[in-house]
């Protein structure tokens, strides 16, 4: 999977949604640099895919690299090794060891496909699922991201013990809660939020749906 941001941010005013498309054509032009140096595309090519054909199978990096789900590394994974992360930028091993820190445990994601019958079951795996076990599996892939970091009390799984709320959704899901005062109407299900800085907030003139937005944010931690 290749990642291709912009450089700086783009800015507020509306003439900057011409910049968007220029920006994507020099981004799309690096990836075919890319290819035409190590492939015999030709140029104008590219692959596009939802998904690497043998992502996390055996041997699927070049050159080949083994797992090491029992060392210390930021991952442990039974199926994808550590350097087939990029490790050029620290954002990104970084996000994988503070997700599995946080959550206490490894990602654990299962694809339902009963149809293909039973395979290998692992204990964080579910009957007639494929199981995944690394956040590569998410970021590998062309799709709609979802990272959950909640510990098990916050999913709800355990009491709470540790944790101080329990969380209903994951870090990227739908949205929790609207701020601008029109549309407070929809604010119709529970927020959790930090009463402590929203309290702090409101002291300081912030109005109410701002601030608990913003204490809302605070109940989960920063992960880079």
């Amino acid at each position: 999977m290749v990642e291709g941001t912009p450089g700086v941010p783009y800015g507020g005013l509306l003439a900057c949604f011409n910049v968007v498309e220029a920006n994507m054509v020099v981004r799309r032009k690096e990836v075919q640099k890319m290819l035409k140096k190590y492939t015999s595309f030709v140029q104008g090519e590219s692959v596009l895919s939802i998904s690497f054909p043998s992502l996390g199978a055996p041997d699927f990096t070049s050159p080949p690299m083994k797992p090491t789900p029992t060392e210390d590394g930021p991952g442990r994974s039974i199926f994808w090794p550590e350097d087939a992360v990029f490790c050029g930028h620290p954002r990104f091993k970084n996000l994988v060891k503070n997700i599995r820190g946080r959550r206490g445990e490894k990602v654990a994601i299962n694809e339902d496909l009963s149809a293909l019958g039973e395979g290998d079951m692992i204990s964080a795996a579910k009957p007639d699922h494929i199981y995944m076990d690394h956040m590569g599996f998410g970021m590998g892939c062309c799709c709609l991201q979802s990272v959950d970091d909640r510990t098990a009390e916050e999913r709800g799984l355990v009491p709470l013990k540790n944790s101080k709320w329990r969380i209903a959704k994951s870090r990227y899901d739908s949205t929790d809660c609207y701020i601008y005062p029109c549309s407070v109407a929809y604010n119709d299900i529970p927020l959790q939020y930090d009463e402590a800085i929203y309290q702090q907030l409101r002291d300081g003139d912030i109005d109410e749906p701002l601030a608990k937005h913003i204490a809302h944010m605070f109940i989960r931690d920063p992960l880079q």
